[in-house]
């Protein structure tokens, strides 16, 4: 099994982090879900991680914001934006804070897993 597939993942909604966590698991991920920035952050703090994934949207704090403080402190960790409405405003914002992918809610396994495997490679 290959060392890198360990992946962080950030989303207020316990559905998605269960659907997420249950498709990467069966697939030889190890996943850490959290529900929080401050939950993931510790965890990015005490951990080491080949994949982040984070919703746009959520009550503490926005995906945008997110990107841009991982960015700062671990600069090449790959970032997957979820979001379930990828308008303009969105990919605009986007090219700024530069996440590896954008993954559109409602996902299918297939596209989720050949951007996860392409970023873990």
């Amino acid at each position: 099994m290959s060392e890198k597939r360990s992946i962080i993942v950030l989303d207020d909604d316990p559905v998605v982090r269960f659907l997420l966590t249950e498709t990467l698991t069966t697939f030889g991920f190890t996943v850490s879900a959290h529900g929080s920035w401050n939950e993931a952050n510790a965890a990015l703090s005490n951990g080491t991680f080949n994949l982040m994934m984070v919703d746009l949207i959520m009550p503490d704090i926005n995906g945008f914001d997110v990107i841009e403080k991982v960015h700062g402190s671990h600069p090449t960790l790959p970032i997957i934006l979820l979001s379930a409405n990828a308008d303009k405003a969105v990919s605009n914002k986007a090219k700024e804070v530069k996440p590896s992918a954008i993954l559109e809610k409602p996902w299918n396994s297939q596209e989720l897993l050949k951007i996860v495997n392409d970023l873990t490679a």
